[in-house]
C-alpha cells in the first residue's frame, strides 16, 4: 500500500509547487474482475487518490463484480479483454505466441485511444504479472 500512497504524495507535492493546483489522471489497470486482494486492495487506492484530487480511470479484462464498485465510486472504467498471466517459461508454441502478441498489439491500440483521449499522466499496473499497459 506504501507505493500508492507514494504516487499520490508525489503528484500532490508537484501540484503545490505550481500556484494553481494540477489535476492528474492515472490509469489503472486491474488484471482481475473479480473480487479478492488485488481488487480490494486496488478499490482501497481509488478511494484515497479520488479524495486527494486524482483522477482514477480504470481497465479491466471483463465484465465482473469490480464493476458495481466503481459505479458506486463513480470512477470511469472501460473494458478491454487482455490475456492475462504468463506461462511457463520455453514451453509455449509459435501459435501461442502469435496468439498472445496479436492480442497485446489490439490491446495497446486501444490503450493508445485511451491515453489520449483521457490525458492521462500516469499508468498503474495492480499486477506484476501484467504486460497491458507496461
Amino acid at each position: 500500500m506504501a507505493q500508492y500512497f507514494f504516487i499520490t504524495c508525489l503528484c500532490l507535492e508537484r501540484s503545490e509547487r505550481n500556484s494553481e493546483k494540477m489535476k492528474y489522471n492515472v490509469l489503472y489497470v486491474s488484471n482481475d474482475a473479480t473480487f479478492g486482494g488485488a481488487v480490494q486492495s486496488l478499490i482501497d487506492t481509488l478511494k484515497i487518490v479520488k479524495k486527494r484530487g486524482i483522477t482514477p480511470i480504470v481497465i479491466i479484462p471483463e465484465k465482473g463484480v469490480i464493476e458495481t464498485f466503481l459505479i458506486n465510486l463513480n470512477i470511469k472504467y472501460y473494458i478491454i479483454n487482455f490475456i492475462r498471466g504468463c506461462g511457463p517459461i520455453g514451453l509455449s508454441t509459435s501459435e501461442s505466441e502469435v496468439e498472445y502478441f496479436c492480442n497485446n498489439f489490439n490491446v495497446a491500440l486501444k490503450l493508445q485511444n485511451i491515453l489520449k483521449k483521457e490525458n492521462i499522466d500516469l499508468i498503474h499496473l495492480n499486477s506484476s504479472t501484467s504486460n497491458v499497459g507496461a
